[in-house]
């Protein structure tokens, strides 16, 4: 399933593979949207959008807005020699 709002719909590239794409007219209402479909959140290494989305979750949590949880994960970069 993917989850985006109209402004980027024609813009970004989504996965062949989505058996739904839900489109929402602002980001706010995106962001609510995966919060009630969420059971939890984890967060990988991303841009600017993915830390502000991480730091919306916690905040809704601790609001009593959402009993989601959430998990930020660091990345562990491993060297394999050949």
């Amino acid at each position: 399933m993917g989850v985006t709002v109209q402004a980027l719909k024609d813009k970004e590239v989504f996965h062949r593979g989505l058996t739904e794409l839900h489109v929402l007219p602002t980001m706010h209402e995106r962001k609510n949207f995966m919060i009630q479909l969420a059971d939890g959140f984890v967060a990988l290494p991303g841009g600017i959008g993915t830390f502000e989305e991480k730091t919306t979750s916690p905040y809704t949590h601790l609001r009593g807005f959402s009993e989601n949880h959430s998990i930020l994960c660091r990345p562990v970069l491993i060297q394999i020699s050949g």
